[in-house]
């Protein structure tokens, strides 16, 4: 009982959603299908008295005609009525599609980076995201099946009832019988589709590595293409065997159901003939009731489909709405807002990924306006998460983050974010012109052709000027669209350095910002980099020394913790790390000179 109360209310948010989405073709559609259902009702009553008429010869040959155009009439309204309904559901497939996708797009914009690296949460919409283009409106299709249904069936059954009433419980008994059992298989169904996300994402990637060219050159030197291949066989081959399962239960209830049914439908149909073959019933109507029976059974069966079918798409249509009711981070209009940031302390903040090692413990340090901060350290000590927590992208840290003064999570997010810009390690490789991969940078300010040629100039983005010495900003950048020019490593991470400095900030991060660049390429970024870091708060990751110690101040960052704060040479005198990092350096120096 609860879970039919559950299905019920679940089936009025599934309603209401679809009639706010599409207003009022809602009606217009369920009208439409209303009227499509009875016209076929009213076919048969017509034929029968056309049969009728003729049997009896006391009609008039002038009136069969007319009997007869009206019934031929009738059957090309009833396509065009077709026609205007699969006109407008082909539209409303198409509105529906659109704005749910549309839907979770905007919701996905609002998750946090917590939300991101929730699996639950990520199943979910890995789920939804790989149904949207069918499912919401297989929904609608089911409802709009259900309710067709129950308008032929009802209008049939009366014209069954004023011949024999106790048809009723042999047509109808059957199926909603069987309708416990599809209910079954659907809710089945759904828990493997759902227990198996995982493992489908796992199969999306294999299939996304093995059809993008980012990856063909490991797949080929390293000789993976069997491996991936048998990988994604092994999972496939475990979804089909399970979908089997499910079909092949639906294919022996139907069987059953079927079976029995028929034999129910044609014990009827043989009353129906006896009674015409001794002359109790005419043969208009007896085609009457077989029609009708017919009606009854293949509605019969139609509607059991149906409500298999929304049930089915009722769950897909609960994780929707779940996944566009969890609860985010909202504007709190009591929140400070601020134009720039002229000071970052951090004060004994800890802060952890997963709940338990923390990541980050009890880092302190300040800057303040005009101040250019190298942080260094190994691999995974903590560098990229201290630039994560400056963006404001967790807020479940421990201790505080001073911005001006105030308690970051007391600032209002928007009106912070957009005084910073910053270059992450792993950066977007946009496939857009290169006019609109650096002016993604501020899209309050796309359309200055000058700001983007200078900015493409401080980041030596030299490679992409024509023949004329200028930039073509129109000119599309990798391959997945027409003409386009495709990058190596190094070109990217210009682009997205050019793309950083675009923006007017107060605060600039840059995290490895020479990771893919040539010595060359390094000196010129970080020359013009602390050129813009004389006015503003200027941040920049590394784990090389010999650019480290060109900033005023530099913060050693060891398993998570401070290990040294100050200049070069401070940190060379008394912080361990720091000088050991610096004779790496040297040693890594010397050998690259020896192997020149």
């Amino acid at each position: 009982m609860q879970s039919i109360k559950k299905n019920l209310t679940l089936l009025c948010k599934t309603i209401k959603m679809i009639f706010n989405i599409t207003g009022r073709n809602f009606y217009f559609v369920v009208i439409l299908t209303i009227g499509t259902s009875l016209t076929s009702v009213v076919s048969v009553l017509l034929f029968q008295q056309l049969l009728n008429a003729i049997e009896l010869k006391k009609s008039l040959l002038e009136e069969i005609c007319i009997m007869l155009f009206i019934y031929l009439g009738f059957n090309l309204f009833s396509e065009w009525l077709n026609n205007i309904s699969s006109y407008f559901n082909g539209k409303l497939r198409l509105l529906l599609e659109y704005k749910i996708n549309f839907l979770l797009i905007e919701k996905s914009s609002l998750l946090s980076m917590r939300d991101f690296e929730n699996s639950d949460i990520y199943n979910k919409l890995t789920r939804l995201e790989n149904e949207v283009g069918y499912r919401p409106f297989q929904t609608f299709q089911a409802l709009l099946g259900i309710i067709s249904a129950c308008v032929t069936i009802i209008s049939s059954s009366i014209i069954l009832l004023l011949w024999k009433p106790y048809l009723i419980i042999i047509l109808f008994l059957l199926p909603f019988l069987s309708l416990f059992y599809y209910l079954k298989i659907a809710q089945e169904n759904f828990k493997i589709h759902f227990e198996r996300s995982n493992s489908e994402r796992e199969a999306w990637y294999i299939s996304y590595l093995m059809t993008h060219d980012f990856s063909f050159k490991e797949i080929r030197m390293y000789g993976l293409r069997n491996y991936f291949l048998n990988r994604f066989w092994r999972l496939k081959q475990r979804f089909r065997d399970q979908d089997n399962g499910i079909n092949k239960k639906k294919m022996i209830y139907g069987f059953i159901f079927n079976t029995i049914q028929d034999i129910c439908m044609g014990v009827v149909v043989f009353i129906a003939v006896i009674s015409a073959f001794t002359g109790k019933l005419l043969i208009g109507n007896v085609a009457t009731y077989i029609k009708s029976i017919s009606m009854v059974q293949s509605n019969s069966q139609s509607l059991i489909n149906s409500i298999y079918q929304l049930y089915e798409s009722n769950l897909y249509m609960e994780l929707l709405d779940e996944f566009l009711n969890l609860e985010i981070e909202t504007v709190d209009s009591n929140k400070i807002k601020i134009n720039s940031i002229d000071e970052i302390e951090f004060r004994n903040v800890s802060f952890s990924y997963d709940g338990s090692k923390n990541s980050l413990e009890n880092v302190s340090f300040r800057i303040k306006k005009g101040d250019l901060l190298a942080i260094i350290g190994v691999n995974g000590s903590g560098k990229s998460t201290i630039l994560k927590l400056i963006c404001g992208l967790y807020t479940n840290y421990s201790g505080e983050i001073l911005i001006n003064g105030i308690e970051l999570k007391r600032i209002d997010h928007e009106s912070y974010r957009k005084c910073i810009s910053v270059l992450f390690q792993d950066y977007l490789k946009y496939e857009f012109t290169l006019g609109d991969n650096v002016s993604v940078g501020d899209t309050s300010n796309m359309n200055d052709p000058e700001k983007i040629n200078k900015t493409l100039e401080m980041a030596n983005v030299t490679f992409l000027k024509d023949g004329n010495k200028s930039y073509q900003l129109n000119s599309q950048l990798g391959n997945w669209f027409d003409d386009g020019t495709q990058l190596s490593g190094g070109q990217w991470q210009k682009v997205a350095i050019a793309r950083s400095y675009y923006r007017e900030a107060s605060l600039f991060l840059l995290d490895e910002p020479s990771s893919a660049l040539d010595a060359i390429s390094e000196k010129h970024i970080f020359e013009s980099f602390f050129k813009l870091a004389t006015n503003e708060i200027s941040i920049f990751i590394t784990h090389k020394v010999e650019i480290a110690k060109h900033a005023g101040k530099i913060l050693v960052i060891n398993n998570g913790a401070v290990d040294g704060i100050g200049n070069h040479s401070d940190l060379i005198r008394n912080c361990d790390v720091y000088r050991s990092l610096y004779e790496k350096d040297q040693i890594d120096s010397n050998s690259s000179m020896v192997s020149n």
